[in-house]
């Protein structure tokens, strides 16, 4: 069998005028017999969901400065 274990912590910080700072870590560990084939894996789905994250965020943080 495997573990998985993922922590993730997002902080925002108030920057001049109307403007907050987003920096945000995810840590995923995988062990055992999961890791030999979940790696790869993983750290690709995890570099997709950062992007669709980010895209996301960026568009709401723009729709709701207009409205």
């Amino acid at each position: 069998a495997g573990r998985f274990t993922q922590k993730t912590s997002i902080d925002l910080r108030e920057k001049t005028g109307d403007e907050v700072e987003i920096a945000y870590c995810c840590n995923a560990n995988i062990v055992g017999k999961l890791s030999m084939f979940g790696d790869r894996i993983l750290k690709a789905k995890a570099k997709k969901l950062e992007a669709d994250f980010t895209a996301a965020l960026k568009e709401k943080l723009e729709s709701a400065s207009q409205g």
